[in-house]
C-alpha cells in the first residue's frame, strides 16, 4: 500500500503542472506563499537567508510509513538556488535537477539533461513533490531581466503554478533590478497571500544606527 502522498507526487504532480488534471483524490487548497526579498548588492540577504535555512536539517530520512517501506524516503526541506546568469529557464530547471541529485542521490540531471525547458518545468514540478520539498529559494533573480522574449514571465507564472497547485512555497531573492522581474501575477500572488515584499535599504542616521553603535562598540578592542 503506497501511502497517499508518495501516490499523490508520484502518479500526479506532472499532470497536475500541465494538464491541471487532479482526477484521482481531493486536493486542498494551499496555504503556501511566495515572498521575495530585495536589496542593494552586498547588504547581507543571500547569508541571512542562509542561516536561517540552516537552523534546519536539509533532508530529512523516513524508512517507513505505516509500517510500509515509504518508496521515496528523502524528504528536502528546503532548497537554496541560484538563477543563471543569462537568466535562462533551463539553466534555473537543471540547477534544480542538479542540486536535487547532489541531496538525495537521484539522476534527474543525467536523464533529462538534454529535454527542452517546455518539458523540464514539469519534470522540476514533479521533483519538488515527490521530495515533499518544503520551500524553494531563487537567489540572484534580477538575472532574468536578461532571459529572451517572454521567457522571464513564463518562468514566473510557473512558481506561481508551483504555489497555487502543489503548496511550494517560493522566495526570491535579488537586487533592486529584480523589481521590475516581479510584477505582475507573481507580486499579486504575493499580496494575496499576505506575505508581500521585503526591501532592505541603507541603514538611516537617527536612533537605530545609534543604538547599532552602541551594540558593536563594546567589540571594539584599540584606543583609536
Amino acid at each position: 500500500m503506497i501511502p497517499n502522498y508518495a501516490f499523490r507526487a508520484r502518479k500526479d504532480a506532472y499532470e497536475l503542472i500541465t494538464k491541471r488534471m487532479t482526477n484521482g483524490y481531493p486536493v486542498n487548497t494551499p496555504t503556501s506563499a511566495g515572498f521575495a526579498l530585495v536589496g542593494i548588492s552586498g547588504i547581507g540577504k543571500s547569508s541571512t537567508l542562509l542561516r536561517i535555512l540552516q537552523m534546519y536539517p536539509q533532508v530529512i530520512i523516513h524508512r517507513k510509513y505505516k509500517g510500509q517501506d515509504v518508496p521515496a524516503p528523502y524528504q528536502v526541506v528546503w532548497l537554496k538556488i541560484d538563477c543563471p546568469h543569462d537568466g535562462s529557464i533551463r539553466g534555473l530547471c537543471l540547477n534544480f535537477l542538479l542540486a536535487m541529485d547532489r541531496l538525495v542521490g537521484s539522476k534527474y540531471f543525467k536523464k533529462n539533461a538534454t529535454k527542452s525547458p517546455d518539458e523540464l518545468l514539469p519534470i522540476m514540478a514533479q521533483a519538488a513533490a515527490v521530495h515533499c520539498l518544503g520551500v524553494l529559494v531563487i537567489d540572484e533573480i534580477q538575472n532574468l531581466e536578461e532571459a529572451k522574449d517572454d521567457r522571464a514571465s513564463q518562468m514566473l507564472n510557473f512558481l506561481v503554478q508551483l504555489v497555487n497547485t502543489i503548496g511550494l512555497p517560493v522566495v526570491t531573492v535579488g537586487t533592486y533590478k529584480a523589481l521590475p522581474v516581479l510584477n505582475g501575477e507573481f507580486r499579486n500572488a504575493r499580496r494575496a497571500s499576505g506575505q508581500g515584499d521585503a526591501t532592505w535599504h541603507h541603514l538611516k542616521k537617527d536612533e537605530e544606527w545609534d543604538w547599532l553603535l552602541q551594540g558593536l562598540w563594546k567589540y571594539q578592542w584599540t584606543n583609536n
